[in-house]
């Protein structure tokens, strides 16, 4: 779980946010993992939703 945790985190920035699918697509993890990934990381507060974005999309928190 570290390394798909350490490798989302790098995609992501404060600014510019990421979908799954899209943070899938660049890291070359499979959907679920992604999905498995940013919900933890989401839960220790390392990411955040993106506000009113439609599909949901992450930033860093």
């Amino acid at each position: 779980m570290s390394r798909d945790t350490n490798t989302i985190t790098g995609l992501l920035d404060h600014i510019e946010p990421m979908t799954i699918d899209e943070l899938a697509f660049e890291s070359g993890i499979p959907e679920g993992r992604v999905r498995v990934a940013v919900k933890y990381l989401q839960e220790v507060g390392q990411i955040k939703r993106f506000e009113s974005s439609y599909p949901a999309s992450w930033v860093l928190a």
